[in-house]
């Protein structure tokens, strides 16, 4: 009979025991030290579309000459094949975050039209960048010949 009293009143202690240390994790958060000295690496996902690029964009050009321009879309979806989505994130380790959305409307494989939010020039990119942390943009494929871009691949 005393070893039931004992296991019931081991019970209780475990039960309260539990419920006081559930409850102060939260208040535990509290406490903890800060950590905001930390190093804090930029993310940066999607695909980086100025409006020196999208200036370049114009009614009637194939999809092949798109791409070349804008690059391969991060987003080609199946059940809207005359669409290309080009979004843009990028949270630096401190400050804001960053998110754009840029559209590609096709009808019969020609650009019909493109919307999207305000799209900043190459420049102003480049400064709102830190450097250094960032790959750089891609050089204007359309200002360069192919054989300067074959050169430029040996170094000569």
């Amino acid at each position: 009979m005393n070893h039931l009293r004992f296991r019931a009143a081991s019970a209780r202690i475990l039960i309260l025991t539990a419920a006081l240390l559930l409850t102060a994790c939260s208040s535990v958060l509290n406490y903890a030290p800060d950590f905001s000295w930390a190093h804090k690496i930029d993310i940066q996902q999607g695909t980086v579309v100025t409006k020196d690029m999208a200036d370049k964009l114009q009614p009637g050009m194939s999809r092949e000459q798109v791409r070349f321009i804008l690059g391969t879309p991060l987003v080609a979806d199946l059940f809207h094949a005359d669409r290309w989505d080009y979004p843009y994130r990028f949270q630096p380790g401190r400050g804001e975050l960053e998110e754009r959305k840029f559209t590609v409307f096709f009808e019969n494989n020609k650009l019909a039209r493109f919307d999207g939010d305000t799209l900043p020039t190459e420049e102003e990119f480049r400064k709102s960048q830190k450097a250094g942390e960032l790959p750089p943009l891609p050089d204007d494929p359309l200002e360069k010949s192919w054989w300067q871009k074959l050169k430029g691949m040996f170094g000569a």
